[in-house]
């Protein structure tokens, strides 16, 4: 989703900004349509060998190789050899849409409940687990079917009883804990509406290893602990019922589908629904839908592609064909008029406005596409030009979905504070109105054509990225020939395709969601009864001990050495890092000055005012068009103690990104009092709406337990100061930053001498005597209390936000490698310490996690958190466990082996990208280092012992610490609470400088 960028004054404060959750990805199987203007089809897949079964794409750049076996399962595979590991993922097409229409939020059940394992992993005696989980499933069958409140709770004791007597086999997690010890990295999963992908990111000399754990886990499902993770769906419903964004999307939705599943059965389920579950139907929904016919397998990695296809499909293949079911057809009513919705949340109130649109295959998708891009792209969109540039908007954007069965355009506007909605509305419909009269220039096609093609170029770079568009072409039914000829389709079309497209979908039946400020109504969801599940760590099956045993060739880490992986130089205006970009001839440069708002003030609001002025002879609008045609962006922003300047683009427009640069900050034609005026009160009006929203005022609360009167909320200029400053002032501190000594950063195709002559700029006025150092650092230091303390704010929600803060002192770098043991001991996985002890065992949080944070710079303090999100009348459980675990950690001898071989295979296997290298070298600087510390680090873990980590952990048995709370303190026992220190309740107005 494309939105202009936020008004931030210190990093991470706040945003200005509009946002919705992703939507849904599906299926489709209806027929294209015929388009708008004829474009040829793509070219059909090459012929290869006789039996071969394989295809590829002439002039793919990913090379894909797809093939489909005998049973029904396609595979899709592509080499990337950047670091020896592989982006892996199994995808079946049904999500929430196929949900039983009495059992909403199945799809999404039954994916957590895929990772509970099979009648070999996850148990110690399958023979004697299984009588009582064939019971719990006919219990829950019984429930139902039943209403009566007493039988009800008679039937939940007895559940509990079978849960209780199944559990003394269980191994909680065992999956995880395989996944984890085979150096496997990012184990996750997700539904939308017609899609469940379950995801990995292994060594790639594990992919054989993965694929036979993969097929028991989907041909031999177990749905073992089935009670304690439906508390946790319940939770993440809690989540979903506190975000505004998602409220508006699933409200968004419900208007354009009132006859459709997209819109009447949301992924997560109803409550109603949640709390009456029924085993059967998940089995028979695992049963009909999980089918090799319906499947795909999508693998990116450093592999031959043909060796891999032979590991996956000696695997797969023994997958039983099965048929795969029709899908349900669902008959969509056309939309007459305008729907009008209406929600309230604690938030800024915004416009969403949508209108039905097509599949991704159909003939018509390719202009809608370009259409959204002329109505905003974050530059030279009609929603960029005449709402965000002149800030008539809080913020505004556009951005297209494309479903299985049909498809949507969504414009949204966030209201400046008091601004009717009716207002907001108005204005976006008259974007629209411009777009479908054709008010957008060709040039601004050929930008967005451009833009997208180093869109797909930086896609590239990324196995996640490349497996994620491989399954979207599977999931919407497009032949992977229709994916790879996506541009040149669109190159295709004219001015004029695109405006019949807007003027043909884009009419006067849509749909208008208001988000108005005001209290939601939040359902109450109580608390279990269940008997929490015990945690033996040291068991584990006799299968998951034979496949972490299986050899593997052993990879040797490759870890940054100066010289060959990047190479610094001195300038005369301080220092560059270089790192070469083997992928493509895209770069990016960033500027890093050590000054910061500390130093000055005005700065944060100063880059912020830049961004409405031009550069030299050009005016903002036409330097965004200049930048857009030649592939080049720009940005800056200023935290406390430093402001960075950001440059990306095509290394061979490269002089002309800089020369821009420099024109943009010497000269911002255009930039006014009035724009500065406009935009203060839009970040006043956003000020506002923070001391009302949970998620802001934990941030600032967090601040304020970390920091006190030094946090970055508290050190804002206030709303008096922003109304006084001048934008002459403002645009000469902006200037003013090249005045001062620099580290560049550059990754390209470019040599370091030639980007040394290029970056190695003067002040804007003089030359390089009158260059200023960095100001003297300030370090950062963290508040000790006297003693345990919990600052608490009420505020109505269904989840608590709970924060565990110890603060641990100055940078330590030879504790660094016993720090990165306890995270992965700790929180390194869903089978480590918390996860299993508050989520696995007693269903007590959703989000549930500890981790030490080492100082970004060498004279800063360390920090010990923990994190919960937890139903409101859950916390003082799960605070309490938090508290017990972290205090007196269980130790276990087989988590920390597996801790130490988590770590040895991250060593060996992970790569640090090239993008990402100067700013990890530029890391290192600050805390103290000259080269690469993993080595160091590799072998300090190496001979670190349990009894090391039991020592380490028992310093927080002692220290005090801050426990900060955002919650409905209604929903749970204050006086209770104060048996984990003194209890502090604060105002939102004492955390915020305005």
């Amino acid at each position: 989703m494309k939105w202009t960028p936020g008004l931030v004054l210190v990093a991470a404060a706040f945003a200005v900004s509009c946002s919705s959750p992703p939507a849904p990805v599906a299926d489709d199987r209806e027929p294209a349509k015929a388009p708008l203007s004829q474009v040829p089809d793509a070219p059909a897949a090459p012929a290869m060998p006789a039996g071969s079964g394989v295809s590829v794409v002439p002039g793919d750049p990913m090379g894909v190789v797809v093939k489909k076996l005998a049973n029904g399962l396609t595979l899709m595979v592509c080499e990337n050899h950047e670091e020896p590991r592989a982006e892996c993922w199994i995808t079946t097409r049904a999500g929430s849409a196929k949900d039983p229409a009495d059992a909403t939020g199945l799809a999404h059940y039954l994916e957590h409940m895929n990772f509970k394992g099979t009648s070999k992993l996850g148990t110690m005696d399958w023979a004697k687990e299984k009588p009582h989980l064939d019971r719990i499933t006919e219990i829950y069958d019984e429930l139902f079917a039943t209403t009566d409140p007493a039988k009800r709770a008679e039937l939940y004791k007895a559940i509990d009883a079978e849960n209780v007597a199944a559990s003394g086999f269980e191994v909680p997690n065992e999956i995880d804990s395989l996944y984890d010890g085979l150096g496997f990295r990012g184990t996750n999963a997700f539904t939308n509406t017609d899609q469940t992908s379950y995801t990995v990111n292994i060594p790639a000399n594990r992919i054989d290893t993965w694929a036979a754990i993969e097929f028991e886990r989907f041909t031999d499902p177990v749905y073992r602990l089935f009670q304690t993770e439906l508390e946790a769906v319940y939770e993440e419903k809690n989540r979903a019922m506190d975000n505004p964004a998602w409220a508006d999307h699933e409200a968004k939705l419900l208007a354009l589908y009132p006859d459709h599943p997209y819109g009447t059965q949301t992924t997560i389920g109803t409550t109603q629904h949640l709390k009456n579950p029924s085993l059967t139907k998940i089995y028979d929904y695992f049963h009909k839908w999980y089918v090799p016919g319906n499947m795909i397998v999508a693998v990116s990695g450093d592999f031959k592609a043909a060796d891999a296809i032979a590991v996956l499909e000696k695997r797969f293949g023994a997958f039983p064909a099965k048929p795969v079911p029709p899908d349900p057809v669902h008959q969509m009513a056309p939309l007459e008029g305008v729907t009008r919705v209406e929600l309230r949340f604690e938030a800024q109130e915004q416009v969403q406005i949508a209108w039905r649109t097509v599949p991704p295959t159909h003939g018509d998708a390719d202009a809608l596409k370009l259409a959204d891009m002329m109505l905003a792209n974050g530059s030279t969109g009609l929603i960029d030009v005449n709402v965000n540039q002149k800030q008539v908007l809080q913020n505004g954007g556009a951005s297209p979905e494309f479903l299985v069965e049909g498809g949507c355009e969504t414009m949204v506007g966030v209201a400046k504070n008091g601004q009717p909605l009716e207002e907001v509305e108005k204005i976006l419909l008259e974007q629209m109105e411009l777009l479908k009269s054709g008010a957008f220039d060709e040039e601004d096609m050929k930008g967005a054509l451009t833009q997208f093609e180093i869109g797909d170029k930086q896609g590239l770079e990324s196995n996640r990225n490349r497996v994620s568009s491989m399954t979207e072409a599977f999931i919407h039914a497009q032949p992977w020939a229709w994916k790879v000829n996506e541009i040149e389709r669109m190159r295709r079309l004219s001015k004029d395709d695109v405006v019949k497209a807007a003027q043909k979908y884009f009419g006067p039946d849509y749909v208008v969601v208001y988000r108005r400020t005001g209290k939601p109504e939040i359902p109450k969801i109580e608390k279990p009864g269940f008997t929490p599940v015990k945690i033996d760590a040291s068991r584990h099956s006799p299968f998951y001990q034979a496949l972490l045993a299986e050899p593997a060739a052993p990879l040797e880490p490759r870890f940054l050495e100066a010289g060959r992986d990047y190479k610094s130089k001195d300038l005369k205006s301080g220092q560059l890092v270089w790192a070469k970009n083997p992928a493509n001839d895209l770069f990016q440069i960033g500027f890093a000055f050590e000054v910061g708002t500390d130093n000055d003030p005005r700065l944060a609001l100063a880059l912020s005012l830049l961004e409405f002025g031009g550069a030299g002879d050009l005016d903002a609008l036409e330097l965004k068009r200049k930048l857009y045609s030649i592939g080049s962006s720009m940005s800056a922003g200023a935290g406390r103690q430093e402001a960075v300047v950001t440059v990306t683009g095509l290394d061979a427009n490269l002089e002309e990104s800089l020369a821009l640069l420099r024109e943009h900050f010497a000269k911002p034609t255009g930039a006014s009092q009035a724009d500065l005026d406009k935009l203060v009160e839009r970040i006043v009006g956003a000020r506002a709406k923070q001391k009302i929203d949970a998620r802001a005022i934990n941030g600032a609360l967090g601040g304020f337990a970390q920091r006190g009167a030094d946090s970055d909320f508290l050190r804002q200029p206030t709303n008096e100061t922003l109304k006084a400053f001048r934008a002459d002032d403002l645009l000469a501190a902006a200037r003013d930053l090249w005045n001062y000594s620099r580290k560049v950063q550059y990754v390209g195709t470019r040599t370091i001498d030639e980007v040394a002559k290029l970056v190695d700029l003067p002040p804007l006025s003089g030359g390089f005597e009158t260059l200023k150092p960095a100001p003297a650092r300030t370090a950062l230091r963290l508040v000790v209390p006297e003693k345990p303390r919990i600052l608490f704010v009420d505020k109505q929600s269904a989840q608590t936000q709970v924060t565990l803060l110890f603060p641990d002192g100055r940078y330590d770098r030879p504790a660094v490698p016993t720090h990165r043991v306890y995270n992965e001991y700790m929180s390194g996985s869903m089978g480590a310490v918390v996860f299993q002890e508050i989520r696995e065992s007693r269903a007590l949080a959703y989000a549930a996690d500890t981790s030490y944070r080492d100082a970004s710079w060498k004279e800063d303090d360390n920090l010990f958190m923990g994190v919960l999100g937890t139903q409101a009348d859950k916390t003082l459980d799960a605070i309490d466990v938090l508290m017990r675990i972290v205090k007196e950690m269980p130790a276990a001898e087989v988590r920390m082996t597996n801790a130490k071989r988590t770590i040895d295979e991250t060593y060996r296997s992970a790569r640090v990208g090239f993008r990402m290298i100067p700013s990890v070298v530029l890391g290192w600087w600050r805390q103290g280092l000259d080269g690469d510390p993993r080595p160091w680090n590799w072998e300090q873990v190496k001979k670190m012992t349990l009894a090391d980590l039991v020592t380490f952990s028992s310093r927080w048995k002692s220290m005090p610490y801050t426990i900060t709370i955002v919650g409905d303190k209604s929903r749970f026992d204050m006086a209770k609470l104060a048996q984990f220190g003194e209890v502090v309740e604060m105002k939102p107005d004492e955390l915020f400088a305005w």
